[in-house]
C-alpha cells in the first residue's frame, strides 16, 4: 500500500499561514508580508516532508528555499552579512553537502561550492592582504571568473571513465 504524501497539506498550510501573516492579523516580525516569508514556509514544508519520508530531494529543495529566505530576512539586519551572490553559492553548496551526507554523492561538488562561497566572502580581504604584500591584484580581481570558466569547461569536456 502506497503511503500518502504530506507535502500537499504542508504546502496548503504554508499558503494559509502566509495569507494570515501578510494580512496583518498577527505581527510576529517586521516585513513578514514579503515574498521570502512564503519561500521560508514552503522551504520548511519541504524540509519536514523530506525528513519524515526520507526523501533527500525534498530535503535539498527545502534547504535551498529556507536558506535563501533566511538570507533575505537577515541581510538587511546584519552589517557583516554577505551579499546575495556569495550567499546563493554558499547555500547551494551547503544544501548539496547535506544531500551528499545522505546519499554519498556530490561530496566534491558541495565542498568546492562551499569553498567558493567562502572565497567570495573573503575576496576583499584576500585582495587587500595581497596588495599589502606588494602583489598586484588587478589581474586577479578581473580574471578569476574567466579562470573559473576555463576550469569548468575543462571538467565538462574531460573524458569520463
Amino acid at each position: 500500500m502506497k503511503k500518502k504524501s504530506i507535502l500537499l497539506p504542508l504546502t496548503l498550510l504554508a499558503v494559509a499561514l502566509y495569507a494570515i501573516l501578510s494580512g496583518g492579523q498577527f505581527d510576529i516580525w517586521k516585513e513578514q508580508e514579503k515574498w521570502y516569508t512564503l519561500i521560508l514556509l514552503f522551504g520548511l514544508a519541504f524540509l519536514y516532508q523530506g525528513k519524515k519520508e526520507q526523501e533527500s530531494a525534498h530535503v535539498f529543495i527545502g534547504m535551498l528555499m529556507t536558506g535563501l529566505s533566511l538570507h533575505f530576512i537577515l541581510q538587511p539586519k546584519l552589517d557583516y552579512w554577505p551579499d546575495t551572490f556569495t550567499m546563493i553559492v554558499f547555500i547551494v553548496g551547503l544544501a548539496l553537502f547535506v544531500k551528499s551526507s545522505q546519499k554519498k554523492e556530490y561530496r566534491i561538488e558541495s565542498v568546492v561550492l562551499i569553498a567558493l562561497g567562502l572565497f567570495l566572502y573573503f575576496f576583499q580581504q584576500i585582495t587587500k592582504q595581497l596588495s599589502s604584500l606588494s602583489i598586484p591584484t588587478s589581474g586577479f580581481e578581473l580574471y578569476w571568473p574567466y579562470v573559473l570558466i576555463a576550469v569548468s569547461l575543462l571538467l565538462l569536456f574531460l573524458k569520463r571513465k
